[in-house]
């Protein structure tokens, strides 16, 4: 048996250079070709593909334009497919979340063949490039155990970018997807990435909004407050406020904001429904929380509150006076969360009772989890609901928006015009 000799073909020649250890000679004969571009394989071919032409197989690139590529992949300069969900997205099954591969269709909510439905093969996962086992689903091109609600970040991940959108505002979130007002528009987007629906035009500018089941609400321009329910072609002006809205609420008991001047108002369920004041804070802004049957408040260092329907006004929590006024509000089902002297607080709602949970510096925004603390200012901080040390868990500067579920953590960077999400865990 003869030895080996492996080539180098020179780009600019049909010579081919023969090197290796212990090779006695190569003979160049074998290797002549009148056509450099001609091949048998891709190892005949240098930063191209030996692909199937008319005129026989040749070297070429992968790819001219992106849509030359698989879903989920863009071309890029030197003429080959790489990854990038962005710039070519895959179609995403929303009923659980699966990503199709570019020949799939979405089938009862997996990835069927491209047409019919008929035949539901297992979800083929893009960023895997194989199809997960029958204990696993697809999520976002990662095969993962459980369902995709469980997965929309990887534990102890990096952040990622989950749209790139002009001018994005503030963000409400349904157990499936984000939705925002920028430029005049109400967008949504799920998740896990993927496209971006716009769902309704002439939206205004969008400061703050609110999803609760299958209605969203948002600023307009000036005090108008905004309504779509999914399905219905338009929105619809739900109310106009004296002065400009800083914070939306909804909620099972009903539609409630605050503005610029201090003004508390409520819209109480069933929806429509007259608003009415509530309250009158004499600090602009104030940060609010809802639940069943009271509205809390934030008014300088202190928090009010006062029954959803109306009624007697009483003090909740009293800070220092000389303290900081409290920016943020959060409330779960049995206490209310705020950042008091450079600690994270919890308020009982059943007796009052303040707990420090643990430091926190001036928090602009506060989310919950079913068990954390979520805050951001100039990074976002997690301290648990149970108390204990405050994790670091991103560098972002002044948010517009903060929201949290059991895997992500989600925020807007109004510098790059990215929604971010990294995990809670």
């Amino acid at each position: 048996m003869g030895t080996f000799c492996p080539r180098l073909a020179l780009l600019s020649s049909s010579i081919f250079v023969c090197f290796a250890a212990g090779c006695s000679g190569c003979d160049l004969d074998l290797w002549e070709d009148d056509d450099p571009d001609e091949c048998s394989s891709d190892d005949d071919c240098f930063g191209t593909k030996c692909q199937l032409l008319n005129d026989g197989n040749r070297c070429e690139p992968d790819c001219s334009r992106d849509e030359d590529c698989d879903c989920g992949e863009r071309c890029n300069y030197e003429g080959e497919c790489e990854q990038d969900q962005l710039v070519n997205p895959c179609p995403l099954c929303a009923e659980v979340d699966d990503v199709c591969a570019f020949d799939s269709d979405c089938c009862s909510g997996h990835c069927g063949d491209l047409g019919s439905c008929e035949a539901e093969p297992l979800p083929v996962c893009i960023r895997a490039g194989e199809a997960c086992s029958a204990e696993e689903v697809c999520c976002a091109g990662v095969c993962a155990g459980g369902t995709c609600a469980a997965q929309k970040c990887q534990p102890n991940g990096e952040p990622e970018v989950v749209a790139v959108v002009p001018a994005p505002g503030a963000l409400s979130a349904s157990a499936n997807a984000l939705y925002w007002v920028s430029e005049g528009a109400l967008r949504s987007i799920p998740k896990v990435g993927g496209e971006v629906t716009v769902l309704a035009g002439a939206a205004g500018a969008g400061s703050c909004i609110a999803r609760f089941g299958n209605r969203t609400s948002w600023c307009g321009d000036d005090g108008d407050i905004w309504r779509l329910v999914d399905g219905e072609a338009a929105p619809s002006l739900y109310a106009v406020a004296p002065a400009a809205v800083s914070s939306l609420i909804d909620s099972d008991a009903g539609l409630f904001w605050s503005d610029v001047d201090g003004a508390i108002m409520a819209a109480p369920a069933p929806l429509p429904s007259q608003p009415l004041l509530l309250a009158m804070a004499t600090s602009a802004a104030p940060a609010i929380a809802v639940d069943a049957s009271s509205l809390f408040y934030a008014d300088g260092p202190t928090i009010e509150t006062v029954p959803i329907g109306g009624g007697a006004i009483s003090p909740f929590f009293v800070g220092d006076p000389g303290g900081a006024p409290i920016a943020a509000l959060a409330g779960d089902e049995t206490r209310v969360y705020f950042v008091h002297g450079l600690e994270m607080k919890a308020v009982a709602k059943s007796d009052g009772a303040a707990t420090a949970l643990g430091f926190a510096e001036t928090a602009r925004l506060i989310a919950l989890s079913e068990t954390d603390v979520f805050y951001a200012d100039t990074f976002i901080g997690r301290v648990s609901k149970a108390g204990g040390e405050t994790v670091a868990l991103v560098h972002a500067v002044a948010p517009p928006s903060l929201l949290a579920d059991e895997q992500c953590v989600y925020w807007v960077d109004p510098e790059d015009g990215r929604i971010l999400k990294v995990s809670s865990n």
